[in-house]
């Protein structure tokens, strides 16, 4: 896309496409001289499956008034988004950047390359739906990013609060769900707060979107996860079988007094006693796990050792 600014002072932080679902694949955004230098180049990650993409500069670029650039983007798949004739007639006007009609010169230019490649080629006036990111002000500010990469894992039943960050942009920032699923019993808001309690065990996967309050706005995104763990994962128990002596016929003999010491491996939400024992004549003892939200009853005795996490009742079992 060939595009001209109707006065200097501004700059191009980055490029933007329409993502169609079948354009998989590495993308990489390009903004080029007239000519043909390019002036910056990145590859866009944290995609959504379709949609609208950003990938920022790492250094922006001043453009001068009344001089052609042309944004691109290389596809290494193809299924690229185009409509046909667009710029047959009339161009677009968003000012202070114009981009013209396909006369004079042609727009809706493209490339077939393994590469990036300056794009010089047209075809029925085609918009490839490819854009610009520009700002006024971003001499003193740096493109818009998400700075938070990974969130802590969570448990089950307790509280989460997590920050999400951005640096960049012009602040303040409004976070929201872009696409996939929090755990449940969490939330985001929209001044980035991850909170709540999580009622369900496992991994979510999801991406979150931050706009800032420049003008134009800038948006950037964030692939992350948070894995929601059981209270208590496992119980550490020593020893790992209790062992009686033989009856003459071959039977196993009734343990009694044998004891067993516990430990939890996550003290901060569950603690155990010290030792179980099993009673004389018996073949099994109970002890309690308490954590903050409830009482799991665990009974030992000579089969082998399992467990049953997420529920009210944890056996394990020797």
């Amino acid at each position: 896309m060939q595009f001209w600014a109707d006065s200097s002072g501004g700059y191009i932080t980055g490029i933007r496409f329409y993502k169609s679902a079948s354009n998989t694949g590495v993308h990489v955004g390009n903004l080029w001289s007239s000519s043909g230098t390019l002036l910056a180049s990145a590859t866009f990650t944290g995609e959504t499956a379709s949609g609208w993409q950003q990938v920022n500069f790492s250094n922006p670029v001043a453009i001068t008034a009344n001089t052609r650039y042309v944004a691109s983007y290389h596809t290494d798949v193809g299924h690229f988004s185009a409509d046909q004739n667009y710029f047959a007639t009339s161009g677009v006007d968003n000012a202070p950047l114009h981009v013209p009609a396909d006369g004079g010169s042609a727009n809706g230019v493209y490339a077939y390359a393994s590469t990036s490649a300056f794009p010089t080629n047209t075809y029925n006036s085609m918009n490839f739906w490819v854009d610009v990111v520009f700002n006024f002000n971003v001499g003193s500010t740096l493109p818009l990013s998400v700075s938070t990469t990974s969130l802590p894992n969570g448990t089950q039943s307790a509280p989460y609060n997590q920050s999400l960050a951005a640096v960049g942009g012009t602040t303040p920032y409004t976070w929201s769900l872009l696409s996939g699923t929090l755990p449940s019993g969490l939330t985001l808001s929209t001044s980035g707060q991850i909170s709540g309690t999580p009622t369900t065990v496992g991994a979510s996967n999801f991406t979150v979107q931050v706009t800032d309050s420049g003008a134009p706005a800038q948006t950037a995104t964030q692939a992350l996860s948070i894995i929601v763990e059981p209270i208590v994962s496992s119980l550490a128990l020593n020893p790992t079988s209790v062992v009686g002596g033989v009856h003459g016929h071959g039977d196993p003999e009734r343990a009694g007094g044998d004891q067993v010491t516990l430990s939890s491996s996550n003290t901060a939400v569950a603690s155990v006693p010290s030792s179980a024992t099993v009673p004389a004549g018996a073949t099994s003892a109970t002890f309690t796990v308490t954590t903050s939200l409830v009482l799991l009853s665990t009974s030992v005795n000579r089969l082998p050792l399992t467990e049953r996490l997420g529920t009210a009742i944890l056996a394990v079992i020797f």
